[in-house]
């Protein structure tokens, strides 16, 4: 009995101990202050630009991929060539005014080309047929335009960036980026880093002071290379706008072009008269006999050429050609380019057995190309057709200067 006696004691008094402490009052204060007097203002803290696409498998891009391993982003044109996207993402770390990522507004990117011409015609759409037209560049995802024409360092568009979850954002940035080998990617503002913001103690990320904005980007095929300029900033809700953080990331040089013929077909040749066979400018749908060029690379280029003597030799005296070419791209008079064979038929061209070509096809751009063949003293061994190889290479041509 009297064990009963004390266990129901003991019950009683831990249930009126417990009630001691079932309700605490805390004193709360604040000191009233004008947005413009902010100690803890908003701020960018660090962007970057990575491969693909947020909205993608796996949620964050291609988790702080570039293709390059130099600090900072560096991204390679699309290898499928005409009308083919290079997919990125612009990211920023946004600290919250107060440590309140709340009373973050806005965050907002703007993307510059390089200082290099871009067109002298606009974007071809709808692939590269003949019946071709031009058009500026197209936004689906901005707020304004400024529809460049000439590149040259103008503004192509700007954009909303929108807010990771905190998972995704801290796992993105303090896992993928921080320990997956491309920890040089992020561009930081000074005084900034990973441990300010990743450490599991009280880094930002990690107490929700900052968050992770992105957004989905492209460049198309014909994007001129170099240096974009991207610029992030931010408003809170009061519209007090942060700092403007800018870096660059490079778009890589890639040359490239296409032809639609695989033959050059001199057809009836007379000794010692020039025989020119033509192109044209209609690349899709385009005819094989009539020799068309584009440019599918990020650069501008000239188109280099070789041929073999086509089994013609040499003249009696055993050491000049008995065959010499031209050839041009284009239409204009003056840029036709001389060239003898390099070799005998079947041999192969190297480095410098190709003539360049004067005219420059710009980014985009498709032209005709010309031959022509001057038999000048014989038809060697009495054959009723020669045939031989011919070799077309390019060489990349620097951009103009912009005014």
């Amino acid at each position: 009995m009297k064990k009963v006696i004390i266990f129901s004691l003991m019950f009683v008094m831990t249930f009126a101990m417990s009630g001691l402490t079932a309700l605490a009052t805390v004193q709360t204060q604040l000191i009233p202050q004008a947005n413009s007097d902010s100690t803890d203002p908003i701020r960018v803290k660090a962007k970057w630009e990575m491969l693909n696409l947020v909205s993608g498998d796996p949620g964050v891009g291609e988790q702080g991929e570039d293709d390059s391993t130099v600090a900072g982003a560096q991204f390679l044109p699309p290898t499928a060539g005409w009308g083919a996207n290079m997919n990125y993402t612009v990211c920023a770390i946004v600290h919250g005014p107060e440590k309140n990522i709340d009373n973050i507004d806005r965050v907002i990117t703007e993307i510059y080309y390089p200082d290099a011409p871009m067109h002298t015609s606009g974007h071809s759409f709808g692939g590269p047929t003949c019946n071709d037209s031009s058009i500026g560049i197209s936004n689906d995802d901005g707020i304004e335009i400024d529809n460049p024409s000439g590149g040259c360092g103008a503004k192509i568009e700007q954009n909303f960036l929108h807010k990771l979850t905190q998972i995704d954002g801290k796992n993105l940035v303090c896992e993928a980026i921080r320990k997956g080998g491309n920890d040089n990617l992020i561009v930081w503002g000074a005084n900034e880093g990973y441990e300010e913001v990743c450490n599991d103690t009280d880094g930002q990320l990690t107490k929700g002071y900052a968050a992770v904005y992105c957004a989905d980007k492209d460049l198309i095929w014909e994007d001129p290379a170099g240096d974009y300029k991207v610029d992030v900033f931010a408003f809170d809700k009061s519209n007090n706008q942060s700092a403007v953080f800018t870096n660059y990331f490079e778009y890589i040089e890639m040359m490239g072009f296409q032809i639609d013929f695989n033959t050059v077909n001199y057809g009836d040749v007379k000794i010692s008269e020039h025989k020119r066979v033509y192109g044209d400018k209609c690349y899709w749908p385009g005819d094989s006999n009539v020799p068309t060029v584009r440019n599918t690379g990020n650069v501008r280029l000239n188109m280099k050429v070789a041929q073999d003597d086509m089994g013609l030799g040499y003249q009696t005296d055993s050491t000049t050609w008995n065959v010499e070419y031209d050839a041009r791209v284009g239409d204009l008079e003056t840029d036709w380019a001389y060239y003898d064979p390099f070799g005998l038929k079947g041999t192969t061209p190297g480095c410098g057995d190709y003539t360049t070509l004067e005219e420059i096809l710009d980014l985009s751009e498709i032209e005709e190309m010309d031959y022509s063949i001057h038999v000048v003293e014989k038809f060697p061994g009495n054959l009723t057709s020669y045939s031989g190889t011919m070799w077309l290479s390019a060489v990349k041509a620097d951009f103009e200067v912009c005014e």
